[in-house]
């Protein structure tokens, strides 16, 4: 067994892993799996949560296919027009605009971030902050709408960019030499 697909989820505040996804099994306990969640972080699924893949790659492309007919918002993987349209109103009705410049964009983003990671302070051991799952949210919010302003002041697709960005990680971070491995691109030995 090396690729299971999560099919009931335990933990509901996990922000790790959603029921649908896929992963590499990194390995086993006498409960289920061993898996790296969405972010990386090792996370340990029970058995009732998964079901082994046999044939990965038809799995993937089933998989694929049924996102493609799920509304994009639900993915996570963009932000619908609509969306961006409403962040534009919301700006421009309070005539906000005007104080929207990249440098006062990325100091917003910068102090909601801090927002983000005061969370998390004096957590010790809870690294997930569970019982804070609405305020992560509240200011995971405030970052992403700050992000998407300065994109739109910048004239860039936040789509494209990241695309382009994963891309030049892709090539930083090959598989073979930083799979598992915390060490930064200069630093992963081949």
């Amino acid at each position: 067994m090396s690729r299971i697909k999560v099919i009931k989820k335990n933990d509901e505040y996990s922000l790790e892993y959603e029921i649908g996804d896929i992963f590499e099994v990194t390995g086993t306990w006498y409960g289920g799996v061993h898996i790296n969640g969405r972010s990386g972080i090792p996370v340990s699924l029970d058995r009732e949560e998964y079901r082994e893949l046999e044939d990965g790659a038809k799995e993937q492309e089933n998989e694929d296919e049924s996102r493609e007919a799920k509304p994009q918002a639900r993915q996570g993987a963009s932000v619908s027009e609509e969306t961006i349209e409403k962040i534009r109103r919301f700006r421009d009705e309070r005539d906000w605009r005007q104080f929207h410049n990249p440098k006062d964009l990325a100091i917003s983003i910068s102090l909601e971030a801090a927002e983000l990671l005061e969370v998390f302070q004096w957590s010790a051991g809870d690294v997930y902050c569970r019982e804070k799952t609405d305020k992560i949210r509240e200011e995971l919010a405030d970052v992403l709408l700050y992000c998407m302003l300065m994109a739109d002041a910048c004239g860039l697709d936040p789509d494209a960019i990241m695309q382009e960005k994963l891309k030049r990680n892709e090539e930083k971070y090959p598989v073979e030499l930083a799979k598992g491995s915390r060490e930064k691109y200069d630093q992963l030995k081949g």
